[in-house]
């Protein structure tokens, strides 16, 4: 069974202009939609879609629903069991 991850990209309204928010935080993208307003919204949605995260929804045109497929789980070690 396949399993995904989601991740919501916010156009917040704020007294300063907009500013893009992603919930959660996805390490490496987050910093870098600080310093971008909400002109390039289409610029960080095609960034997403290169990084494997496909649009599922939209609403009012300030959230944007994404979701990716999640990597395979970390299998555990093998334990070494020693015999005497």
């Amino acid at each position: 069974m396949e399993k995904w991850e989601h991740v919501v990209l916010q156009v917040l309204v704020n007294p300063g202009g907009p500013e893009l928010q992603l919930q959660p935080p996805q390490e490496g993208l987050t910093t870098e939609l600080q310093s971008r307003g909400a002109a390039d919204v289409m610029a960080v949605l095609n960034e997403l879609g290169a990084a494997g995260w496909q649009l599922v929804a939209v609403e009012e045109s300030r959230s944007y629903w994404l979701k990716r497929q999640a990597p395979p789980p970390r299998s555990k070690p093998a334990q070494v069991r020693r015999v005497r």
